[in-house]
């Protein structure tokens, strides 16, 4: 058994256990009291991705009070070697009231394990801030993978529109994405995520959208509006193409007072706002072998 995989079923699930269907009212009160979301948005990633089996919770009096969820996602993509199945860890939560016993590095860490035991060679997380980074880094087997580089521009700093823009379907953005980030590691997000996440920026008018040079392919766009700013949550691009061109086209249709943008690599004629990590893999040294010289790109994360 690789050494990795012994790490990862040794974990402190002996307090977690996976969910049972008729966990799911409970799971949703629980999701409601940690994110606010709104009831038909918990409906919809119920319906869209829950699954008992894929669920680690802790009880309270036989209650459901700290959750982590399996996401399938698709796969991790590495040059020259085989693409493997991927699952994201996500929507981790414990009541307010049952914080500080350790609930939510449990539930993690279990989920991880779980992950892995269900065939998972790849799992991913994304942590929601940088003190969580350091706490997954110091107490579980997650290591940081991914990064990504920001821009964030204001309206008169972009120039005349060079590009178009148009909504895309998951199945079009998903080819996209696949052909921009060709020679790079990768998260290939399946059609599932990729319509969950449209259905995510829609709530706001936003969505996938997919850039073009005359008909030509330019590149490709999650965008959600947030208020006065718009949040271009991944930007993949031509490699001799400037972010501020693609936010032009993009802003036809998002008229705003910042855009912020997430991308692959930094464009030499104006530098980034900086790069950050983004993303965590699961400890595993063949994939993280495979992927020492290549940038790592996780994408939509749902957030």
């Amino acid at each position: 058994m690789p050494e990795y995989l012994r790490r990862a079923m040794s974990g402190r699930d002996n307090i977690v256990r996976t969910a049972y269907a008729q966990d799911e009212s409970a799971l949703k009160a629980l999701w409601r009291a940690v994110f606010g979301d709104d009831p038909a948005d918990i409906d919809h990633f119920f319906e869209t991705y829950f699954s008992p089996e894929l669920t680690a919770v802790i009880d309270e009096d036989k209650t459901p009070v700290s959750a982590a969820y399996i996401l399938p996602v698709g796969r991790l993509v590495r040059p020259g070697r085989t693409p493997v199945d991927c699952a994201m860890i996500y929507a981790v939560a414990t009541q307010p009231a049952c914080r500080g016993r350790g609930y939510g590095e449990a539930v993690t860490g279990a989920a991880g394990n779980l992950a892995v035991k269900r065939g998972f060679p790849a799992v991913v997380l994304k942590p929601a801030d940088d003190g969580l980074f350091d706490f997954y880094g110091q107490r579980s087997d997650f290591r940081e993978f991914f990064d990504v580089y920001e821009y964030r521009y204001r309206p008169s700093a972009l120039p005349a529109p060079t590009l178009t823009a148009a909504p895309a379907t998951p199945e079009a953005y998903r080819a996209l994405r696949r052909h921009f980030l060709d020679g790079t590691v990768y998260i290939d997000m399946d059609e599932r995520g990729l319509a969950y996440q449209q259905y995510l920026c829609a709530a706001s008018g936003g969505g996938l959208y997919a850039l073009s040079d005359g008909g030509r392919d330019a590149g490709c766009a999650i965008v959600e509006p947030d208020g006065p700013a718009v949040h271009v949550k991944e930007l993949l691009l031509d490699s001799d193409r400037r972010p501020k061109d693609a936010v032009s086209a993009l802003a036809a249709h998002f008229p705003a007072a910042e855009y912020a943008v997430r991308t692959t690599s930094p464009c030499a004629v104006t530098p980034p706002t900086g790069k950050k990590r983004f993303g965590m893999l699961l400890a595993n040294a063949d994939l993280e072998n495979g992927a020492a010289h290549n940038m790592k790109w996780y994408g939509p994360a749902f957030d």
